[in-house]
Protein backbone atom coordinates (compact mmCIF):
# COMPACT_ATOMS: atom_id res chain seq x y z
CA UNK A 1 0.00 0.00 0.00
CA UNK A 2 2.87 2.00 0.73
CA UNK A 3 4.47 1.76 -2.72
CA UNK A 4 0.87 2.21 -4.58
CA UNK A 5 0.50 5.46 -2.04
CA UNK A 6 3.68 6.92 -3.38
CA UNK A 7 2.65 5.77 -7.27
CA UNK A 8 -1.01 7.27 -7.34
CA UNK A 9 0.04 10.45 -4.69
CA UNK A 10 -3.06 9.49 -2.91
CA UNK A 11 -3.32 8.96 1.10
CA UNK A 12 -2.75 5.30 2.40
CA UNK A 13 -6.41 5.01 3.42
CA UNK A 14 -7.46 5.60 -0.13
CA UNK A 15 -5.56 3.30 -1.52
CA UNK A 16 -6.95 0.54 0.87
CA UNK A 17 -10.54 1.43 -0.44
CA UNK A 18 -8.90 1.54 -4.62
CA UNK A 19 -7.90 -2.09 -4.17
CA UNK A 20 -10.79 -2.65 -2.10
CA UNK A 21 -13.01 -1.14 -5.13
CA UNK A 22 -11.30 -2.52 -7.61
CA UNK A 23 -11.11 -6.44 -6.32
CA UNK A 24 -15.12 -5.61 -5.90
CA UNK A 25 -15.42 -4.36 -9.46
CA UNK A 26 -13.68 -7.58 -10.69
CA UNK A 27 -15.31 -9.64 -8.55
CA UNK A 28 -18.90 -8.39 -9.84
CA UNK A 29 -20.81 -10.95 -12.31
CA UNK A 30 -21.91 -7.93 -14.30
CA UNK A 31 -18.59 -6.94 -15.08
CA UNK A 32 -16.95 -8.22 -18.87
CA UNK A 33 -15.28 -11.36 -18.02
CA UNK A 34 -11.65 -12.49 -20.28
CA UNK A 35 -12.21 -15.20 -22.16
CA UNK A 36 -9.31 -17.41 -22.14
CA UNK A 37 -7.92 -20.53 -20.95
CA UNK A 38 -7.68 -20.38 -16.95
CA UNK A 39 -5.05 -22.88 -16.72
CA UNK A 40 -2.36 -20.85 -18.63
CA UNK A 41 -0.09 -23.67 -19.74
CA UNK A 42 2.07 -21.52 -21.72
CA UNK A 43 4.33 -18.35 -21.30
CA UNK A 44 2.12 -16.77 -24.16
CA UNK A 45 -0.92 -18.06 -22.70
CA UNK A 46 0.13 -15.57 -19.59
CA UNK A 47 1.16 -12.78 -21.34
CA UNK A 48 -1.92 -12.80 -23.49
CA UNK A 49 -4.11 -13.09 -19.98
CA UNK A 50 -2.01 -10.10 -18.18
CA UNK A 51 -2.51 -8.21 -21.65
CA UNK A 52 -6.17 -8.63 -21.51
CA UNK A 53 -6.68 -8.29 -17.82
CA UNK A 54 -4.81 -4.52 -18.55
CA UNK A 55 -6.93 -3.55 -20.88
CA UNK A 56 -10.20 -4.88 -19.26
CA UNK A 57 -10.10 -3.96 -16.10
CA UNK A 58 -6.89 -1.60 -15.15
CA UNK A 59 -6.71 0.97 -17.87
CA UNK A 60 -10.62 1.93 -17.63
CA UNK A 61 -10.41 2.04 -13.40
CA UNK A 62 -6.99 4.31 -13.32
CA UNK A 63 -8.00 7.05 -15.45
CA UNK A 64 -9.54 8.76 -13.19
CA UNK A 65 -8.70 7.43 -9.77
CA UNK A 66 -10.73 10.22 -8.04
CA UNK A 67 -14.38 9.06 -9.13
CA UNK A 68 -14.11 5.28 -7.31
CA UNK A 69 -12.20 7.46 -3.86
CA UNK A 70 -15.19 9.88 -3.70
CA UNK A 71 -17.95 7.20 -4.07
CA UNK A 72 -16.18 4.57 -1.88
CA UNK A 73 -16.42 7.81 0.66
CA UNK A 74 -19.83 8.34 0.12
CA UNK A 75 -21.13 4.42 0.68
CA UNK A 76 -18.72 4.36 4.24
CA UNK A 77 -20.66 7.55 5.47
CA UNK A 78 -24.09 6.04 4.18
CA UNK A 79 -23.52 2.45 5.75
CA UNK A 80 -22.20 3.79 9.14
CA UNK A 81 -24.61 4.80 12.02
CA UNK A 82 -26.28 8.06 13.06
CA UNK A 83 -22.93 8.47 15.93
CA UNK A 84 -20.21 8.30 13.37
CA UNK A 85 -21.79 9.82 10.57
CA UNK A 86 -20.84 13.60 11.33
CA UNK A 87 -17.24 12.56 12.06
CA UNK A 88 -16.95 11.07 8.35
CA UNK A 89 -18.49 13.83 7.35
CA UNK A 90 -15.55 16.02 8.25
CA UNK A 91 -13.13 13.91 7.41
CA UNK A 92 -14.04 13.72 3.91
CA UNK A 93 -15.24 17.20 4.19
CA UNK A 94 -18.41 16.15 2.25
CA UNK A 95 -20.72 19.06 4.85
CA UNK A 96 -20.39 21.85 5.89
CA UNK A 97 -18.12 22.34 9.47
CA UNK A 98 -19.00 24.44 12.21
CA UNK A 99 -16.34 23.80 14.46
CA UNK A 100 -12.99 25.96 14.38
CA UNK A 101 -10.75 23.12 16.35
CA UNK A 102 -10.64 20.87 14.00
CA UNK A 103 -7.32 19.59 13.79
CA UNK A 104 -5.00 19.04 11.07
CA UNK A 105 -4.87 15.10 11.82
CA UNK A 106 -8.86 14.94 10.48
CA UNK A 107 -8.32 16.49 7.10
CA UNK A 108 -8.37 15.20 4.16
CA UNK A 109 -5.23 13.62 2.29
CA UNK A 110 -2.85 16.63 0.48
CA UNK A 111 -0.58 15.93 -2.26
CA UNK A 112 2.88 16.90 -1.37
CA UNK A 113 4.35 18.95 -3.96
CA UNK A 114 7.66 17.18 -4.63
CA UNK A 115 9.86 16.29 -7.43
CA UNK A 116 8.60 12.78 -8.04
CA UNK A 117 4.73 14.74 -8.10
CA UNK A 118 6.23 16.86 -10.79
CA UNK A 119 7.17 13.50 -12.57
CA UNK A 120 4.24 11.52 -12.62
CA UNK A 121 1.98 14.68 -13.26
CA UNK A 122 4.45 15.61 -16.51
CA UNK A 123 4.13 11.49 -17.43
CA UNK A 124 -0.44 11.78 -17.15
CA UNK A 125 -0.53 15.31 -18.55
CA UNK A 126 -1.36 14.82 -22.24
CA UNK A 127 -1.99 18.13 -23.17
CA UNK A 128 2.04 18.27 -22.80
CA UNK A 129 3.25 19.35 -26.58
CA UNK A 130 6.49 21.25 -25.95
CA UNK A 131 9.74 20.09 -26.27
CA UNK A 132 10.41 19.11 -22.59
CA UNK A 133 13.41 16.65 -23.39
CA UNK A 134 15.83 18.16 -20.93
CA UNK A 135 13.25 18.00 -18.21
CA UNK A 136 12.01 14.94 -18.46
CA UNK A 137 15.95 13.76 -18.35
CA UNK A 138 15.96 15.59 -15.25
CA UNK A 139 13.08 13.98 -13.76
CA UNK A 140 14.26 10.78 -14.42
CA UNK A 141 17.69 10.67 -13.25
CA UNK A 142 16.70 13.63 -10.29
CA UNK A 143 17.86 11.20 -7.55
CA UNK A 144 21.14 10.14 -9.52
CA UNK A 145 21.98 13.63 -10.59
CA UNK A 146 21.66 14.51 -6.85
CA UNK A 147 25.10 13.19 -5.92
CA UNK A 148 27.04 15.44 -8.28
CA UNK A 149 26.97 17.58 -5.32
CA UNK A 150 29.75 15.21 -3.64
CA UNK A 151 31.76 14.95 -6.41
CA UNK A 152 34.37 18.36 -5.25
CA UNK A 153 34.93 16.45 -1.79
CA UNK A 154 35.34 12.96 -3.90
CA UNK A 155 38.46 14.74 -6.62
CA UNK A 156 39.79 16.39 -2.61
CA UNK A 157 39.82 13.39 -1.00
CA UNK A 158 41.67 11.42 -3.89
CA UNK A 159 44.47 14.17 -4.19
CA UNK A 160 45.29 14.12 -0.77
CA UNK A 161 45.18 10.26 -0.43
CA UNK A 162 47.83 10.48 -3.28
CA UNK A 163 50.08 12.46 -1.68
CA UNK A 164 49.78 10.66 1.40
CA UNK A 165 49.77 6.77 -0.40
CA UNK A 166 51.34 7.02 -3.77
CA UNK A 167 53.77 4.96 -3.59
CA UNK A 168 53.72 5.16 0.63
CA UNK A 169 52.11 2.22 1.44
CA UNK A 170 51.64 -1.75 0.45
CA UNK A 171 48.74 -3.63 0.49
CA UNK A 172 48.79 -4.58 4.27
CA UNK A 173 48.40 -1.07 4.81
CA UNK A 174 45.21 -0.73 2.72
CA UNK A 175 43.10 -3.18 4.49
CA UNK A 176 42.77 -1.16 7.54
CA UNK A 177 39.80 0.95 7.55
CA UNK A 178 39.64 4.40 6.35
CA UNK A 179 38.31 5.38 9.49
CA UNK A 180 41.72 4.05 11.50
CA UNK A 181 44.17 5.25 8.76
CA UNK A 182 42.62 8.72 9.72
CA UNK A 183 43.08 8.36 13.00
CA UNK A 184 46.77 7.09 12.27
CA UNK A 185 47.87 9.09 9.82
CA UNK A 186 46.78 12.35 10.03
CA UNK A 187 47.79 14.75 13.35
CA UNK A 188 45.81 17.72 12.96
CA UNK A 189 42.47 17.59 13.92
CA UNK A 190 40.96 19.83 11.61
CA UNK A 191 42.27 17.85 8.88
CA UNK A 192 40.89 14.67 10.33
CA UNK A 193 37.66 16.66 10.06
CA UNK A 194 37.92 17.24 6.56
CA UNK A 195 39.04 13.78 5.38
CA UNK A 196 35.99 12.32 7.41
CA UNK A 197 33.54 14.73 5.59
CA UNK A 198 35.09 13.75 2.17
CA UNK A 199 35.09 10.27 2.99
CA UNK A 200 31.17 10.66 3.88
CA UNK A 201 30.32 12.33 0.64
CA UNK A 202 32.31 9.45 -1.21
CA UNK A 203 29.98 7.03 0.79
CA UNK A 204 27.26 8.73 -0.21
CA UNK A 205 27.60 9.07 -3.51
CA UNK A 206 29.13 5.61 -3.93
CA UNK A 207 25.51 3.95 -2.07
CA UNK A 208 23.40 6.46 -4.53
CA UNK A 209 24.87 5.42 -7.89
CA UNK A 210 26.46 1.94 -7.48
CA UNK A 211 23.92 -0.07 -9.61
CA UNK A 212 24.77 2.10 -12.17
CA UNK A 213 28.44 2.39 -12.00
CA UNK A 214 27.45 -1.57 -12.35
CA UNK A 215 26.83 -0.94 -15.92
CA UNK A 216 29.85 1.03 -16.88
CA UNK A 217 32.02 0.48 -19.32
CA UNK A 218 35.05 2.39 -19.48
CA UNK A 219 36.33 1.27 -15.74
CA UNK A 220 34.36 -2.34 -15.50
CA UNK A 221 33.60 -3.18 -11.50
CA UNK A 222 33.27 -6.85 -10.16
CA UNK A 223 29.50 -7.56 -9.24
CA UNK A 224 31.05 -8.07 -5.65
CA UNK A 225 31.85 -4.82 -4.94
CA UNK A 226 28.72 -3.36 -5.98
CA UNK A 227 27.34 -4.77 -3.29
CA UNK A 228 28.61 -3.17 -0.75
CA UNK A 229 27.34 -0.56 1.60
CA UNK A 230 29.90 2.23 1.51
CA UNK A 231 30.91 3.14 4.72
CA UNK A 232 34.33 5.08 6.58
CA UNK A 233 34.58 1.29 8.21
CA UNK A 234 35.66 -0.37 4.94
CA UNK A 235 39.14 -1.12 3.95
CA UNK A 236 41.18 2.08 2.90
CA UNK A 237 41.58 0.35 -0.47
CA UNK A 238 38.54 1.29 -1.69
CA UNK A 239 38.69 5.09 -1.46
CA UNK A 240 41.91 4.76 -3.17
CA UNK A 241 41.62 5.47 -7.06
CA UNK A 242 43.41 2.47 -8.72
CA UNK A 243 42.81 0.20 -11.65
CA UNK A 244 42.63 -2.84 -9.92
CA UNK A 245 41.12 -4.58 -6.89
CA UNK A 246 39.30 -2.68 -4.01
CA UNK A 247 40.86 0.57 -5.90
CA UNK A 248 38.86 0.58 -9.06
CA UNK A 249 35.64 1.35 -7.12
CA UNK A 250 37.11 4.90 -6.68
CA UNK A 251 38.14 5.14 -9.87
CA UNK A 252 34.78 4.07 -11.00
CA UNK A 253 32.58 6.59 -9.18
CA UNK A 254 34.93 9.45 -10.12
CA UNK A 255 34.01 8.58 -13.86
CA UNK A 256 30.43 7.60 -13.61
CA UNK A 257 29.88 10.94 -11.58
CA UNK A 258 31.92 13.01 -14.48
CA UNK A 259 30.06 11.36 -17.43
CA UNK A 260 26.86 12.20 -15.56
CA UNK A 261 27.47 15.70 -15.65
CA UNK A 262 28.65 16.01 -18.94
CA UNK A 263 25.96 13.72 -20.50
CA UNK A 264 23.07 16.35 -18.85
CA UNK A 265 25.22 19.47 -19.95
CA UNK A 266 25.42 18.17 -23.36
CA UNK A 267 21.82 17.83 -23.72
CA UNK A 268 21.34 20.98 -22.41
CA UNK A 269 23.63 22.49 -24.56
CA UNK A 270 21.56 21.72 -27.52
CA UNK A 271 18.73 23.38 -25.73
CA UNK A 272 20.47 26.13 -25.03
CA UNK A 273 21.86 26.35 -28.89
CA UNK A 274 25.50 26.00 -27.85
CA UNK A 275 27.27 24.71 -30.81
CA UNK A 276 30.41 26.72 -30.76
CA UNK A 277 33.11 25.22 -28.87
CA UNK A 278 34.36 28.68 -27.93
CA UNK A 279 31.40 29.30 -25.92
CA UNK A 280 31.05 25.81 -24.38
CA UNK A 281 33.26 25.63 -20.89
CA UNK A 282 35.61 22.71 -20.12
CA UNK A 283 37.66 22.02 -17.20
CA UNK A 284 39.35 19.54 -15.68
CA UNK A 285 38.97 17.60 -12.24
CA UNK A 286 42.60 19.01 -11.24
CA UNK A 287 40.83 22.76 -11.03
CA UNK A 288 37.19 21.34 -10.17
CA UNK A 289 35.29 24.63 -8.03
CA UNK A 290 32.09 24.05 -5.85
CA UNK A 291 30.30 26.67 -8.50
CA UNK A 292 31.43 23.90 -11.21
CA UNK A 293 28.99 21.14 -10.16
CA UNK A 294 25.06 20.94 -11.00
CA UNK A 295 23.95 21.29 -7.37
CA UNK A 296 20.11 22.04 -6.69
CA UNK A 297 19.15 19.75 -3.96
CA UNK A 298 18.62 22.85 -1.26
CA UNK A 299 16.93 25.06 -4.03
CA UNK A 300 14.80 22.32 -5.66
CA UNK A 301 11.69 22.89 -3.64
CA UNK A 302 11.64 26.66 -4.01
CA UNK A 303 11.84 25.69 -8.11
CA UNK A 304 9.32 23.42 -8.02
CA UNK A 305 6.88 25.71 -6.18
CA UNK A 306 7.42 29.08 -8.02
CA UNK A 307 5.72 27.16 -11.23
CA UNK A 308 2.96 25.13 -9.50
CA UNK A 309 -0.55 26.29 -9.38
CA UNK A 310 -2.37 24.66 -6.28
CA UNK A 311 -5.86 25.10 -5.74
CA UNK A 312 -8.33 23.22 -3.29
CA UNK A 313 -11.71 22.43 -3.03
CA UNK A 314 -13.76 21.13 -0.11
CA UNK A 315 -14.78 17.33 -0.57
CA UNK A 316 -12.62 17.08 -3.72
CA UNK A 317 -9.18 16.50 -2.32
CA UNK A 318 -6.39 19.44 -4.56
CA UNK A 319 -6.31 20.12 -7.84
CA UNK A 320 -2.28 20.58 -8.62
CA UNK A 321 -0.84 21.78 -12.21
CA UNK A 322 2.81 22.61 -13.73
CA UNK A 323 3.98 25.18 -15.82
CA UNK A 324 5.95 22.56 -17.15
CA UNK A 325 8.30 24.77 -19.94
CA UNK A 326 8.81 27.53 -17.42
CA UNK A 327 9.88 24.83 -14.84
CA UNK A 328 12.63 23.46 -17.49
CA UNK A 329 13.99 27.04 -18.65
CA UNK A 330 14.56 27.99 -14.47
CA UNK A 331 16.49 24.64 -14.05
CA UNK A 332 18.66 25.34 -17.17
CA UNK A 333 18.98 29.18 -16.22
CA UNK A 334 19.49 28.52 -12.03
CA UNK A 335 21.08 25.35 -12.71
CA UNK A 336 23.06 24.32 -15.57
CA UNK A 337 23.86 27.26 -17.63
CA UNK A 338 27.51 28.24 -17.30
CA UNK A 339 28.46 24.84 -16.18
CA UNK A 340 31.41 22.96 -17.41
CA UNK A 341 32.00 20.16 -19.52
CA UNK A 342 34.06 18.06 -17.06
CA UNK A 343 37.55 16.46 -17.76
CA UNK A 344 38.36 12.88 -16.15
CA UNK A 345 41.92 12.70 -15.40
CA UNK A 346 42.09 11.03 -11.70
CA UNK A 347 45.41 10.15 -10.94
CA UNK A 348 45.88 6.65 -9.96
CA UNK A 349 47.55 5.33 -7.16
CA UNK A 350 50.55 2.62 -6.97
CA UNK A 351 51.56 0.63 -3.54
CA UNK A 352 55.28 0.84 -2.69
CA UNK A 353 55.78 -2.81 -4.00
CA UNK A 354 54.36 -1.45 -7.40
CA UNK A 355 57.71 -0.21 -8.37
CA UNK A 356 58.79 -3.55 -8.15
CA UNK A 357 58.74 -4.23 -12.21
CA UNK A 358 61.60 -4.37 -14.60
CA UNK A 359 59.81 -1.70 -16.79
CA UNK A 360 59.94 0.80 -13.62
CA UNK A 361 63.90 0.06 -13.11
CA UNK A 362 64.36 0.45 -17.00
CA UNK A 363 62.68 3.68 -16.53
CA UNK A 364 64.99 4.86 -13.80
CA UNK A 365 68.37 3.56 -15.77
CA UNK A 366 67.40 5.93 -18.32
CA UNK A 367 67.04 8.63 -16.68
CA UNK A 368 69.41 8.75 -14.11
CA UNK A 369 72.78 6.73 -14.39
CA UNK A 370 72.93 3.75 -12.11
CA UNK A 371 76.33 2.48 -10.97
CA UNK A 372 77.02 0.10 -8.28
CA UNK A 373 78.08 1.31 -4.54
CA UNK A 374 81.80 0.90 -3.73
CA UNK A 375 82.56 -2.49 -1.54
CA UNK A 376 83.75 -0.45 1.14
CA UNK A 377 80.89 1.70 1.45
CA UNK A 378 78.64 -1.76 1.04
CA UNK A 379 79.96 -3.30 3.92
CA UNK A 380 79.81 0.05 6.48
CA UNK A 381 75.70 0.23 5.04
CA UNK A 382 75.30 -3.82 6.36
CA UNK A 383 76.86 -3.31 9.24
CA UNK A 384 74.96 -0.28 10.49
CA UNK A 385 71.69 -2.19 10.22
CA UNK A 386 71.91 -5.23 12.36
CA UNK A 387 68.25 -5.60 13.51
CA UNK A 388 65.18 -6.92 11.43
CA UNK A 389 63.12 -4.57 11.99
CA UNK A 390 65.55 -1.69 11.17
CA UNK A 391 66.39 -3.40 7.64
CA UNK A 392 62.75 -3.77 6.80
CA UNK A 393 62.31 -0.12 7.38
CA UNK A 394 65.08 1.16 5.50
CA UNK A 395 63.62 -1.37 2.10
CA UNK A 396 60.24 0.10 2.74
CA UNK A 397 61.58 3.84 2.43
CA UNK A 398 63.88 3.22 -0.63
CA UNK A 399 61.04 1.30 -2.67
CA UNK A 400 59.15 4.68 -1.62
CA UNK A 401 62.10 6.54 -3.23
CA UNK A 402 62.40 3.99 -5.98
CA UNK A 403 58.54 5.18 -6.89
CA UNK A 404 59.35 8.49 -7.24
CA UNK A 405 62.75 8.47 -8.78
CA UNK A 406 60.99 7.65 -12.29
CA UNK A 407 59.46 10.25 -12.86
CA UNK A 408 62.83 12.69 -11.41
CA UNK A 409 64.94 14.93 -13.77
CA UNK A 410 67.88 14.83 -10.81
CA UNK A 411 71.24 14.39 -11.74
CA UNK A 412 72.82 11.43 -11.10
CA UNK A 413 75.77 12.79 -8.96
CA UNK A 414 72.71 14.39 -6.61
CA UNK A 415 73.49 12.93 -2.79
CA UNK A 416 70.14 11.07 -1.46
CA UNK A 417 69.73 12.70 1.44
CA UNK A 418 69.34 16.00 -0.16
CA UNK A 419 66.28 13.95 -2.40
CA UNK A 420 64.97 12.41 0.38
CA UNK A 421 64.33 16.11 1.58
CA UNK A 422 62.29 17.23 -1.45
CA UNK A 423 60.19 14.32 -0.95
CA UNK A 424 59.92 15.34 2.79
CA UNK A 425 61.05 11.93 3.78
CA UNK A 426 64.42 13.72 5.44
CA UNK A 427 65.88 11.59 8.97
CA UNK A 428 64.16 8.10 7.88
CA UNK A 429 67.25 6.40 6.67
CA UNK A 430 70.61 5.70 8.38
CA UNK A 431 73.59 8.14 8.17
CA UNK A 432 75.79 5.85 5.88
CA UNK A 433 72.90 5.61 3.72
CA UNK A 434 72.14 9.10 3.49
CA UNK A 435 75.53 10.78 3.47
CA UNK A 436 77.30 8.19 1.19
CA UNK A 437 75.12 7.15 -1.38
CA UNK A 438 73.63 9.49 -4.35
CA UNK A 439 70.86 8.71 -6.92
CA UNK A 440 73.46 6.96 -9.46
CA UNK A 441 73.37 4.48 -6.27
CA UNK A 442 69.73 3.70 -6.06
CA UNK A 443 69.48 0.18 -7.27
CA UNK A 444 72.47 -0.97 -5.94
CA UNK A 445 70.69 -0.05 -2.56
CA UNK A 446 68.02 -1.90 -3.46
CA UNK A 447 70.01 -4.72 -4.04
CA UNK A 448 71.94 -4.84 -0.81
CA UNK A 449 69.32 -4.26 1.39
CA UNK A 450 66.78 -6.67 -0.42
CA UNK A 451 69.61 -9.33 -0.84
CA UNK A 452 70.18 -8.97 2.93
CA UNK A 453 67.00 -9.29 3.94
CA UNK A 454 66.31 -12.48 1.35
CA UNK A 455 69.47 -14.29 2.17
CA UNK A 456 68.87 -14.07 6.20
CA UNK A 457 65.25 -15.09 5.64
CA UNK A 458 66.93 -18.12 3.47
CA UNK A 459 69.52 -18.98 6.05
CA UNK A 460 66.48 -19.14 8.54
CA UNK A 461 64.67 -21.91 6.46
CA UNK A 462 61.98 -19.68 5.26
CA UNK A 463 61.31 -18.19 2.01
CA UNK A 464 62.35 -15.47 0.74
CA UNK A 465 60.28 -14.70 -2.13
CA UNK A 466 56.44 -15.43 -1.00
CA UNK A 467 55.44 -13.02 -3.88
CA UNK A 468 56.44 -15.94 -6.35
CA UNK A 469 54.07 -18.61 -7.41
CA UNK A 470 54.68 -22.53 -6.54
CA UNK A 471 55.45 -23.37 -10.65
CA UNK A 472 59.03 -21.55 -9.85
CA UNK A 473 59.94 -23.10 -6.38
CA UNK A 474 60.55 -27.04 -7.83
CA UNK A 475 63.82 -27.92 -5.40
CA UNK A 476 67.01 -29.48 -6.86
CA UNK A 477 67.71 -32.66 -6.77
CA UNK A 478 71.32 -34.38 -5.35
CA UNK A 479 72.60 -34.31 -8.98
CA UNK A 480 71.36 -30.81 -9.86
CA UNK A 481 73.09 -29.86 -6.35
CA UNK A 482 76.07 -31.64 -7.25
CA UNK A 483 76.27 -29.72 -10.90
CA UNK A 484 75.35 -26.44 -9.19
CA UNK A 485 78.51 -26.54 -7.04
CA UNK A 486 80.56 -27.01 -10.08
CA UNK A 487 79.37 -24.15 -11.81
CA UNK A 488 78.34 -21.49 -9.33
CA UNK A 489 82.61 -21.82 -8.36
CA UNK A 490 83.94 -18.86 -10.86
CA UNK A 491 81.32 -16.30 -10.01
CA UNK A 492 81.34 -13.37 -7.81
CA UNK A 493 78.45 -14.76 -5.60
CA UNK A 494 77.35 -11.21 -4.11
CA UNK A 495 77.29 -9.66 -7.67
CA UNK A 496 75.44 -13.23 -8.46
CA UNK A 497 72.58 -12.77 -5.62
CA UNK A 498 72.18 -9.62 -6.55
CA UNK A 499 71.46 -10.00 -10.02
CA UNK A 500 69.79 -12.69 -9.57
CA UNK A 501 67.80 -11.60 -6.87
CA UNK A 502 66.25 -8.73 -9.05
CA UNK A 503 65.40 -10.91 -12.30
CA UNK A 504 63.71 -13.11 -9.82
CA UNK A 505 61.18 -9.99 -7.95
CA UNK A 506 60.89 -8.03 -10.93
CA UNK A 507 60.52 -10.79 -13.99
CA UNK A 508 59.64 -14.06 -12.22
CA UNK A 509 57.37 -13.00 -10.16
CA UNK A 510 54.64 -12.21 -12.75
CA UNK A 511 55.32 -14.74 -14.99
CA UNK A 512 52.50 -17.46 -15.38
CA UNK A 513 52.48 -21.10 -14.80
CA UNK A 514 53.17 -21.98 -18.45
CA UNK A 515 56.49 -20.21 -18.75
CA UNK A 516 58.11 -22.71 -15.97
CA UNK A 517 59.58 -25.27 -18.02
CA UNK A 518 61.04 -22.46 -20.04
CA UNK A 519 64.59 -22.70 -20.08
CA UNK A 520 66.32 -20.30 -17.10
CA UNK A 521 69.19 -19.49 -19.72
CA UNK A 522 67.67 -17.67 -22.39
CA UNK A 523 64.90 -16.44 -19.85
CA UNK A 524 67.27 -14.86 -18.44
CA UNK A 525 69.25 -13.27 -21.33
CA UNK A 526 66.35 -12.37 -23.09
CA UNK A 527 65.36 -10.13 -19.76
CA UNK A 528 68.82 -8.47 -20.12
CA UNK A 529 68.66 -7.95 -23.46
CA UNK A 530 65.29 -6.42 -23.79
CA UNK A 531 65.59 -3.97 -20.79
CA UNK A 532 69.38 -3.38 -21.20
CA UNK A 533 70.45 -4.78 -18.19
CA UNK A 534 73.93 -5.53 -17.21
CA UNK A 535 74.08 -9.41 -17.54
CA UNK A 536 76.03 -11.39 -14.67
CA UNK A 537 79.36 -12.10 -16.40
CA UNK A 538 79.96 -15.41 -18.06
CA UNK A 539 76.08 -16.35 -17.33
CA UNK A 540 75.04 -17.36 -20.62
CA UNK A 541 78.82 -19.16 -21.40
CA UNK A 542 79.09 -20.94 -17.60
CA UNK A 543 75.24 -21.60 -16.44
CA UNK A 544 74.25 -25.09 -17.28
CA UNK A 545 71.17 -24.86 -19.89
CA UNK A 546 69.75 -27.85 -17.71
CA UNK A 547 67.93 -25.50 -15.42
CA UNK A 548 64.89 -24.07 -16.17
CA UNK A 549 62.46 -21.23 -14.88
CA UNK A 550 60.55 -23.92 -12.26
CA UNK A 551 63.98 -23.98 -10.03
CA UNK A 552 65.10 -20.18 -10.46
CA UNK A 553 63.82 -19.56 -6.49
CA UNK A 554 65.76 -22.94 -4.99
CA UNK A 555 69.13 -22.09 -7.10
CA UNK A 556 69.20 -18.62 -5.34
CA UNK A 557 68.83 -20.18 -1.91
CA UNK A 558 71.21 -22.71 -2.43
CA UNK A 559 73.59 -20.19 -4.13
CA UNK A 560 73.19 -18.67 0.06
CA UNK A 561 74.43 -21.59 1.07
CA UNK A 562 77.09 -22.21 -1.14
CA UNK A 563 78.18 -18.60 -0.49
CA UNK A 564 78.39 -19.47 3.41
Amino acid sequence: FQVLSRATQQSFDDCTLLVHTFIHKIADPMEVKIETDTNLPTRQAREQWERLFDETFIQPFTQDLNTPIEDARRKIVDDCNQDHRALFQMIYETASIESTNITPHLWIYRPQITIEHVAQSLEKDTSVTADLSVLREFLKNVNLLVSLQYLPDIVRLQRNLYEMCHHRIDQNEAKSTFKDFVQNHVTKAHQREKMMKWADSFCSAWNTVKQEIATLVIVPVPAEYISIQMTVNQPLAFFIPMRRNEGICSTALTHYLVMLQNNFIELSWKKLHVGSMRTKHHVSLEKLQDGQIIDFEQQISHVVFSHCKYSLKAGHGADVSYDFTALEKHILDRFVRGKPFMTCNVHLMSYRSDVLQAQTFNKIRKSIQQTPIPQKDKNIILQEIQDKQGLQHCIDIVNVALGFVQYSSWKHTAMLDRYMTSLKMQGLLPNSIQQQCQLTHIISLWRILNVEQARRIAIGKEDPFPDVGQAFKKPLDEEEITKLNIELGPYDMDQFLEFFYEFIVTQVKNRTEIEAEDCLVDAYLDVCDYFEVEKIPSFAERFPPQFSLEHVTAIWKHAVSYQQ
